[in-house]
């Protein structure tokens, strides 16, 4: 038999564990033997916000139909080109995003020498290192100063 004080204890303990579920926001299950990623509300904002239409104060254009990015912009070092393309709610435009606007966009490849967003290792980050269309990421310092282009995603 559970006293009154003990009811008021499960219940408030009940109230608490479900008011505490119910601001975690859903996760895949991890692999076996992988840990369980922890959950931060403070955590970095996404790279490349996306929005219904291309921020064209910003200098964005469309891209196919679902990318907007911007003229060439910089140089900068890796990092001060994601802190600028993040301040215009976007991200250092990737491989995945030049070779869409190629072949989905205006048909324009990446020049040689841009930032090709994401840092691959310590110290190093990708970039355009030839015009080809089908191989055109390298490595290299990402304290090079290098210009890049920033994009972001559309919604539809």
């Amino acid at each position: 038999m559970v006293s009154k004080l003990g009811c008021t204890f499960l219940a408030t303990a009940t109230l608490a564990v479900a008011a505490a579920l119910s601001t975690v926001s859903p996760v895949s299950a991890a692999p076996a033997g992988d840990p369980t990623p922890a959950v931060s509300r403070a955590a970095a904002p996404p790279h490349g916000i996306p929005k219904k239409n291309c921020r064209t104060a910003f200098g964005y254009a469309q891209q196919g139909a679902f990318l907007c990015m911007t003229g060439q912009r910089g140089p900068a070092s890796f990092a001060n080109a994601m802190l600028d393309c993040m301040d215009l709610a976007g991200r250092v435009a990737d491989y995945h995003d030049w070779r869409y606007r190629t072949f989905r966009g205006d048909g324009a490849q990446a020049p040689v020498g841009l930032w090709l967003g994401g840092i691959t290792a310590d110290n190093t980050a990708l970039f355009v290192n030839q015009a080809n269309a089908a191989d055109f990421d390298g490595e290299t310092s990402r304290f090079d100063s290098r210009p890049y282009a920033c994009a972001h995603d559309l919604l539809r």
